[in-house]
Formats: C-alpha cells, structure tokens, sequence
C-alpha cells in the first residue's frame, strides 16, 4: 500500500470526472455539515462520513481525500483476509487472496481517484464478515454490526441491498434447521439496510437533511417501471442477455494472478489432470483470454494512443464492439458461449453449496478412518465403538450437527450474496465492470477453496505472478496519472494560444461532458474575459486550473508531450472540427 501511494500519488490539485463531483459534496459537508449529493450518481454518505473523519482532523485538502482512500482501501484488504480466513482457507491463500483484489486494475484506479468504490468494498466487505461470524457463533451482536455495516454500504451504493436479499434468502432456505432466536435475529438485521433506504429516499423527498437536485424523487417509480418491465418476457431475456450473461465474460479479470497460477500449475503436473474438477477455472480463463482479447483490439480504434492509459482502460472491457476483426453477430455468439459458461458455474456452486448434505461423523483423527464403499456403515459404527461410552452420545450420527450447520450457514450467506448482487445489478442494469467489482470477492474464495493444495504447493509461481502483474498495473495507472496532467496543462496551454474547447476535446480524447465543461469555463475566464462558472458540476474552481510552471518543473516531458497534441491538433483536427461545424452550426473559427 505504502509503495502503491508513492507510485501513484501526486500534488492533486485538481480532480475531474465523478471524482470532482464527490470532491464538492466532501468540502460541502466539512464547511456546513449538510449533506449535498447534487449530479452525484451515488448515495456517498458512508464516503462522505469517513473521508470528513480524516479531514476535522487534518483540515479539509484534496490530499487528505485522497489519503482517506488509501486507509479504506487498508481496511478493506484487512477485511477480505479475515473473512477468507473465517470462511476456512489458510493464513498464506488469505494473504494471496486479498493481494489479489490489491493488483486488480480497476481497484489500482479506483485507489488514484476520490471514487467510491473503495469505501463500498470495505463496507461490504465488513459487513459480510460480521454476518457470516454471526451465523456461525450464533451472535446476534455480530449480525447487527454486520448490518450496521450494510447500512454504511447501502448509503454508499445501493447494490449492497444484496446482502439483506441474501440473508433472508437462507432464513427462508434453513428455516426448519436454524434456532429460532438467530432466525428472528437474522430477519432483523436483513431488514435494517432495506429500512435505511427508505429512509434515505424520505429524506431526499424533504430536501431538509439531504440536498440533490438530480431526480432521486423519480428514482423509486423508475425501479417499480423497471420491474413491471421484467413482466415481458422479451424484456425479461434482453436484460438476462445483455446485462446479466453478457457482462461475465470479463469478470474473469478480476483474480488473473490466481488463474495464471493455477494454469502453470498444471502445465508442471499434467498427470493431476484427471483427478481435477475443471470446470470452474478452465470456465475462468477461457472469460480471460476473451478479456484480454477485447483490450488489444482495443488500441486499434482508440484516439488516446500513442500513451499507455487505454490498454488496460476500465472502459476497455466492456467494449465488445472493440472485435475489429469479427462481425458483431459473430463476436456476441462467441461471448455468449463464454457467459453461459460461467452461469452454469455459478448454478454449480449453488447445487454444491445447497443441496442437502451426506450424513457425517465428527470422530476424533486418530480413530477416523477412510471406509469402503460397501462396509461404509459397518466402518462408522466401528469407529464409534471405539469411542469412550461418554463421548457416544455425542458422536452418534444425526441429520444434522449443530456445529456443522453453523459453519455451512456462514459460508451458504457468502454465496448467496455474491448470487444476489450478480441479480440486483442485473435488474437495476448497472452491470458495469467496476459496479461488479465486488464479485472479485466470490471469484476469489471459489477458486481458492476448491483447490487450495495445487495453489498452495505454487508459493514462488504465485508470489512471481502478483508481482509481475503489479509492476505493470501500477505502471499503466501512474503512466495515466501522467497523462492527466499532462493533458490539462496542454489543454490549458492551448486555451491561452486561441484553440477552441471543441478542437481540444476532440483532439486530445476528452469526449466525457465533465471536461469538456471544465474546458469550456475555463476558455470564457482566460479569452473572453468572463468570470469561470463552474455551474453544474465542479464548483471548485481550484481543483481544476494546475499551475503551468510547477508542472514543468515536476514533469520534464512536459514541453514535449505539448508539442506532440500541438502537431496532432493541427494535422488531424482541422477536418474534425470542420464536421462539427457544419453538424452544429458553430461558426466561430478554430483558431482565435
């Protein structure tokens, strides 16, 4: 983390995109203490309440978010250990697994900005810890810190509802085996996230707690027309297709270090070929290999070249549209093949993992013995007779172990969860590659639980693997760090020379409306005189306008990175900004 921080960070002086967004509403609730989420896409409250902890201790800087994001980013790594080791896997495949989610590219740039998925992760990381040591203990004082912590990631984002579908999931699953004091416990702390939201909404409706003037008012009645929607069954498969099966096939790189691991693993041992389920990680790397294919054929199309940022661009793995060299029928035929071979993984797992178990014995190891398949009962009660008379009655066979159950219902809400918000973001339709991001925790624990001794025995391969592909993630985010500030301060440069927002835009790839506002401000401040207005999105106005001189001094490849959009923009943008000229009727000439 601390090398992650050196790497990436940098004097932030300014943010864009959604991260400028949170920024406002951040210095918003430091200066007032009211909270203001206007043109957020998000709830952002559990973001907004731990980044202004850090700031009233520091004073307000767009550092100090940017530090609050590494210390949850901690702690939600520290989180997924304990709830890996909780769900039974080693001390090491624990450690591996949290730095697994570490070296994730969407979690290394999720880190470099003020977004929310890092306090999201931790939050329902946290959660789903407490609930699954709830059920397992029976404690109904983890359950409700479990759900205390749900209502910081529902506040958060809203997916984290799948947590209270997946808790009252298995109360209705194993409501004839769960005591009936954790099942009234359960069913309360399964509703107090869902009470939270309806409260949230109560208070966006009075305006007085929380200010927005996005349509947050529609919100309710947009998600009641999305599901009277799903009544088509023509909707109903178009949703399935597009937003549920269609968005697994990049999912698998999410846990790449693992599956690397695993493939080199039985490259050294094929003779474990045949004792192996395959289905689960082969089903993976296939989704890989797709993944990867789509970011290459990516760079053939993509106006941000010649730098580094858009090889592993989070947008990149999501444009199925980026196969050049295959038909759109036949690229979508191809993907389909893959997500229908992860759906069924996943209703494998659920047939494992809910089916009723086989009747076991809990015998001490030195008298467990391995029975034949025909004298299977005669063994086991055998083995029991060799127990002490006093110990007997607890041996004997029953249909369920009490202490047995108390562990499969941790780990049944685990993969109900992670079934659960596959679900909600599909029927939401925000499956989004860092909106599934969260699935990164399910992919994890599945491979690594299922076979744990073959990544085991590959300590030196796995420990190679994570760090080849750390130094190139961190590399592409602190080249995209670069570039930003780059790319501004050139913008910024070119403003001053007459170039038109429009002809920079298009030139140096913005193509997001939040820049192009920024560019636009700042164009009326420095050439027509007029006050910036940062009138919708980024009214601090400070983020945004980067001192030219302190960034020559910092990057030397400034002057030359300058010249190289100066070049670009007038040998290839000319004709571009002839056509919007003539689209939009805009007759103001490029070049004052």
């Amino acid at each position: 983390m601390i090398l992650s921080y050196l790497i990436i960070s940098s004097d932030y002086r300014w943010v864009h995109g959604d991260a400028g967004v949170y920024a406002r509403s951040a210095k918003i609730l430091y200066e007032t203490n009211r909270i203001d989420i206007s043109y957020s896409a998000a709830s952002l409250i559990g973001q907004l309440f731990f980044s202004n902890l850090l700031c009233h201790l520091f004073g307000f800087k767009l550092k100090i978010l940017h530090l609050s994001v590494y210390l949850v980013n901690f702690l939600a790594l520290l989180a997924l250990y304990l709830l890996l080791s909780e769900l039974g896997l080693s001390r090491f495949l624990a450690v591996c697994g949290a730095l697994t989610m570490l070296i994730n590219p969407i979690s290394l740039k999720m880190i470099d900005w003020y977004m929310t998925e890092p306090f999201f992760m931790f939050y329902l990381i946290a959660s789903i810890l407490f609930v699954v040591k709830g059920l397992r203990y029976e404690r109904p004082l983890f359950l409700y810190l479990g759900s205390a912590l749900a209502i910081l990631a529902v506040l958060t984002r809203q997916h984290a509802v799948s947590l209270s579908v997946a808790l009252a999931s298995l109360v209705f699953i194993e409501r004839k085996v769960m005591k009936k004091k954790i099942l009234i416990h359960s069913l309360i702390a399964s509703a107090l996230p869902i009470i939270a939201i309806g409260l949230f909404y109560l208070c966006l409706l009075s305006g007085k707690i929380i200010q927005s003037r996005l349509p947050y008012t529609t919100a309710v009645s947009s998600n009641l027309a999305v599901i009277k929607s799903l009544t088509n069954p023509r909707t109903l498969i178009s949703r399935l297709y597009f937003d549920g099966l269609f968005s697994l096939h990049y999912s698998a790189v999410f846990i790449a270090p693992l599956l690397i691991t695993f493939v080199l693993a039985l490259l050294t041992k094929p003779g474990r070929i045949k004792t192996l389920r395959l289905n689960f990680p082969l089903t993976l790397a296939s989704a890989l290999l797709v993944s990867i294919g789509t970011m290459i054929l990516y760079l053939k199309d993509s106006r941000l070249m010649p730098y580094l940022p858009s090889i592993f661009s989070i947008g990149a793995l999501t444009r199925v549209f980026n196969f050049q060299i295959l038909s759109p029928d036949q690229a979508s035929l191809i993907l389909t093949g893959f997500s229908l071979a992860g759906a069924i993984v996943i209703l494998i797992i659920l047939l494992e993992h809910f089916l009723p178990w086989r009747k076991e014995i809990n015998l001490p190891a030195d008298q467990r013995k391995m029975p034949n398949k025909r004298g299977s009962k005669r063994a086991e009660a055998a083995a029991i007779s060799r127990c002490p008379r006093e110990d007997r009655a607890i041996k004997q066979p029953s249909s369920w172990n009490e202490q047995k159950m108390c562990a499969d219902l941790g780990s049944k809400v685990f993969y109900l969860w992670g079934v659960s918000y596959l679900l909600v973001a599909i029927f939401i339709g925000l499956s989004y590659d860092r909106y599934l991001f969260p699935l990164s925790i399910l992919m994890i624990y599945a491979l690594l639980s299922r076979f744990p001794r073959i990544i085991g025995e590959q300590r030196k391969t796995l420990v190679i693997t994570l760090a080849l592909i750390y130094s190139l993630f961190i590399f592409q985010v602190a080249s995209h760090r670069l570039s930003l500030d780059l790319e501004w301060t050139a913008g910024e440069s070119l403003i001053h020379e007459g170039v038109q927002p429009c002809a920079i835009n298009a030139g140096l790839g913005f193509n997001h409306f939040y820049n192009f506002d920024c560019l636009t401000d700042l164009y009326q401040e420095i050439r027509v005189g007029r006050p910036i207005n940062w009138y919708k999105f980024h009214p601090l106005a400070e983020f945004f306008i980067t001192g030219q001189e302190g960034l020559e001094h910092k990057h030397p490849g400034l002057k030359l990175y300058r010249t190289f959009v100066r070049k670009r923009l007038f040998g290839l943008l000319e004709g571009k900004c002839y056509i919007y000229q003539r689209k939009t009727g805009f007759q103001e000439p490029i070049w004052i």
